[in-house]
């Protein structure tokens, strides 16, 4: 009985531990505050081509770019230009700061559906700014071209960025894990010993 209460102590121990690690990887700035704003996926890609015509482009940052604070100015952060440099009316959509599983997205929308055959460029200004005050090394561009009058409608632009991150690349995972199975063998060593002696 002694031995069970051990376990689930130890068990209990790892579980805290795995927790802190959570907890102390995010402080709620906004990011690691000695990284720059930086672009982790997009739903188009520069160079993108067939691209829908009734596209729009959901950017993914490493940090909160919706915060209340930085959040009117953020939205003059993004621009698009044709390929003749004709600014083309956009909208950019920032969710509520308080939806934390949206605070590192901007989506862009087109007020007009785009034109066939033609190149559009994404401008992203170092004005765009994170909830820490961090801001990008430098302006981001992406350019894509839409899809021609004879290219199936079905696109590119409307696809979701798949998700980068996975919870083999968690540490806190490894660490609990790794705690679990350090418990799991101190215990049958233990029991292993006690039958044998």
């Amino acid at each position: 009985m002694k031995t069970i209460k051990k376990i689930l102590a130890l068990l209990l121990v790892c579980l805290l531990m795995a927790g802190g690690t959570v907890v102390a990887s995010g402080d709620g700035s906004g990011g690691g505050q000695e990284d720059p704003l930086e672009l982790v996926t997009t739903s188009v890609e520069n160079g993108a081509e067939s691209v829908a015509l009734d596209t729009s482009i959901r950017l993914e940052f490493n940090k909160n770019v919706t915060f209340d604070t930085v959040r009117e100015s953020n939205i003059q952060a993004f621009s698009v230009k044709d390929q003749d440099g004709n600014a083309v009316e956009i909208e950019v959509v920032l969710a509520e700061s308080v939806n934390k599983d949206e605070r590192n997205f901007a989506n862009i929308e087109f007020a007009e559906e785009l034109r066939a055959g033609m190149s559009y460029t994404l401008i992203v200004d170092t004005a765009l700014e994170s909830k820490s005050g961090d801001k990008m090394a430098e302006p981001l561009e992406i350019t894509f071209t839409t899809q021609s009058d004879s290219d199936d409608q079905s696109g590119v632009g409307d696809q979701e960025p798949e998700n980068q991150d996975s919870q083999e690349d968690n540490p806190s995972l490894i660490i609990f894990f790794v705690g679990i199975g350090a418990v799991v063998a101190f215990a049958g060593f233990k029991l292993y010993k006690r039958q044998n002696n």
